[in-house]
């Protein structure tokens, strides 16, 4: 892959399993991510 390609994808990988607030934090930010989407669609 090239540094200079439009869709470069990232991903986050865990090496230990994090506290459940870390969980919940990342869902609803998710959630937030989503409605802003669909809210803008």
């Amino acid at each position: 892959m090239m540094l200079n390609e439009d869709h470069i994808k990232v991903a986050q990988y865990l090496t230990c399993l994090p506290d459940k607030q870390w969980f919940i934090d990342k869902l609803n930010r998710s959630i937030l991510i989503a409605k802003e989407y669909n809210d803008n669609r």
